[in-house]
């Protein structure tokens, strides 16, 4: 009556450590393995909580659909990369206070990886406290194959994504600001949208720094 259950902590334990959080176990016979059973299930519950900040719940989705983490998530796939630039923030973040500034560009993060997400948050008022009445930014989309994961060595890792869609979405939120739109995206992101989509315009093949040759774009 004590062994199986501990067996079943043990493989959960195990489990958790190389980051497959999705654990199922029964409440154990007794109070203390009951007690243990909650604390396991709390711990992978939290963990599982902390790493969807960082990549979204899809992203944590596809290695715990392959048992796990392991080490480190890489993969190769094809994506949509947005970047964006919020214009005039050297200027403005002078003449805010440190606190002001984190609160600020707290709100923008979630304001902007919640429309990503398909909903709608309003991030530019806080009475009170200063903050600016409005902002403006520029974003750059631009789709292709990425490498996504983490990037490093085994002291020191981040989680990014590289490749020519990426450097491509960057060059496009600076482009922003000498063809006078508010995004930009490459011909393949606008391929994906429908025929009808009134929003971007043709803008004249510009060659992008780093690029070999000209660019198809549209511009909004």
């Amino acid at each position: 009556m004590v062994i199986r259950p501990l067996r079943r902590l043990r493989k959960a334990t195990v489990r958790l450590s190389v980051g497959e959080f999705d654990i199922a176990l029964p409440a154990g016979s007794s109070a203390e393995i009951h007690g243990v059973t909650g604390a396991v299930l709390e711990a992978a519950s939290s963990i599982k909580a902390h790493y969807e900040r960082y990549p979204s719940p899809q992203v944590i989705a596809l290695p715990q659909a392959r048992k796990g983490f392991l080490k480190d998530i890489r993969m190769r796939t094809r994506a949509v990369i947005l970047t964006c630039d919020i214009e005039g923030f050297t200027s403005m973040s002078e003449g805010m206070d440190v606190d002001q500034l984190g609160l600020f560009l707290n709100r923008y993060f979630e304001a902007m990886t919640e429309t990503v997400f398909a909903r709608y948050r309003d991030w530019l008022s806080a009475p009170g406290l200063g903050m600016p009445a409005s902002s403006r930014i520029h974003a750059g989309i631009a789709c292709g194959e990425v490498f996504y994961g983490s990037v490093g060595y085994a002291r020191r890792s981040d989680f990014t994504a590289l490749g020519k869609a990426v450097n491509l979405a960057s060059r496009l939120q600076d482009l922003n600001k000498t063809t006078g739109a508010t995004i930009l995206i490459d011909g393949e992101t606008r391929a994906g949208l429908p025929e009808s989509d009134p929003r971007f315009r043709a803008v004249e093949p510009i060659l992008v720094r780093g690029f070999s040759r000209p660019i198809s774009l549209y511009g909004a």
